[in-house]
């Protein structure tokens, strides 16, 4: 009977080590003066920064991207963040109320993007009425982070449109593990093959290993 109690505690304490130390967060920033091209008021003072991690609010073996635009004038009007071409969904997106979002295939410059370089599959927030210098919003999803693309419009300055893109648009997005900073001028965004659950994944460990303990002293 002790040796049971003793396994069982010896497996808790593994399952919350190991669930401690799966915790992750990686972290990033563009801005005007380094990443981000931008027009007219976007020209200077605007960065776009993210933080991204698999432990937030309950959400086990989820990944919660939140992303912060920040302007030093001209607020935003939407912004979009690539995702990869079969999410359909996402878990959940919170923001300022009054935020509302969509998912599109392709969203290019007949979709009120002008100067988009190119199509880009995302997620499109769009902020509530209001001035948003500054706008942060989530979005949380099953799939893991790896680098892509997004672009952000306001309204037009002096007759001129005011947008604002990273300048690895156009590039290829890098295959590099994920990690804090950027890589060539990318943020990170939800991939394509969703994720098991850590939780999940440590849980049937944990039962193998009882199996197996099992199994031998039947041997």
């Amino acid at each position: 009977m002790k040796k049971i109690f003793l396994s069982a505690c010896v497996a808790a304490l593994l399952l919350f080590n190991i669930s401690a130390a799966s915790a992750i967060t990686y972290t990033g920033s563009l801005s005007s003066s380094d990443g981000i091209y931008g027009t007219a008021d976007w020209a200077s003072g605007a960065s776009l920064s993210w933080s991204v991690t698999n432990e937030y609010k309950g959400y086990v073996g989820k990944w919660a991207y939140t992303y912060t635009w920040t302007a030093s004038r001209k607020g935003l009007s939407h912004i979009i963040i690539e995702l990869s071409p079969d999410v359909k969904n996402l878990i959940y997106v919170t923001a300022a109320s009054g935020t509302t979002w969509q998912i599109k295939e392709w969203f290019d410059q007949g979709n009120s993007n002008p100067g988009i370089p190119g199509p880009l599959w995302g997620v499109k927030v769009d902020t509530p009425s209001g001035d948003w210098i500054t706008f942060a919003f989530t979005l949380v999803s099953d799939r893991a982070p790896v680098w892509g693309d997004f672009y952000a419009k306001s309204g037009s300055s002096g007759g001129t449109e005011v947008y604002a893109y990273n300048k690895g648009f156009l590039d290829p997005d890098p295959t590099d593990a994920p990690a804090n900073g950027s890589i060539r001028y990318h943020i990170l965004r939800p991939d394509t093959v969703g994720v098991p659950e850590p939780m999940t994944m440590l849980l049937l460990g944990v039962g193998l290993l009882g199996l197996g303990a099992s199994t031998r002293r039947k041997s």
